[in-house]
C-alpha cells in the first residue's frame, strides 16, 4: 500500500490530486465530512478496514482515497 501522500495516477475523475491515502482531518478538509462522522463510520464498520481506510503502522487511521470513492459509487442513497 503506497503511503500516506503518495501520488497515484490521476485521470482527472479524483477531486483529491491522485493521493492514495490521507489523514482523516485531511480527508473531512477534502470531502465536507466532519471527524466524528469518520470515526463513527469506521468503528460501526460502514467503511471496511483494508478498503476504505487502514491503520497505519504507528497506529494512525488513514483514508483509501480510492476505496471511500468505490464506496460511494458502489452503495445506493439513504
Amino acid at each position: 500500500m503506497p503511503r500516506q501522500g503518495t501520488r497515484v495516477p490521476n485521470r482527472g475523475q479524483s477531486p483529491y490530486g491522485g493521493v492514495a491515502v490521507v489523514t482523516i482531518p485531511k480527508f473531512c478538509e477534502l470531502s465536507g465530512y466532519t471527524v466524528d462522522a469518520v470515526n463513527s463510520k469506521i468503528d460501526k464498520a460502514i467503511w471496511p478496514q483494508g478498503k476504505v481506510w487502514i491503520k497505519a503502522p504507528d497506529g494512525k487511521r488513514l483514508i483509501i482515497v480510492k476505496g471511500f470513492e468505490l464506496w460511494v459509487l458502489n452503495h445506493p442513497q439513504v
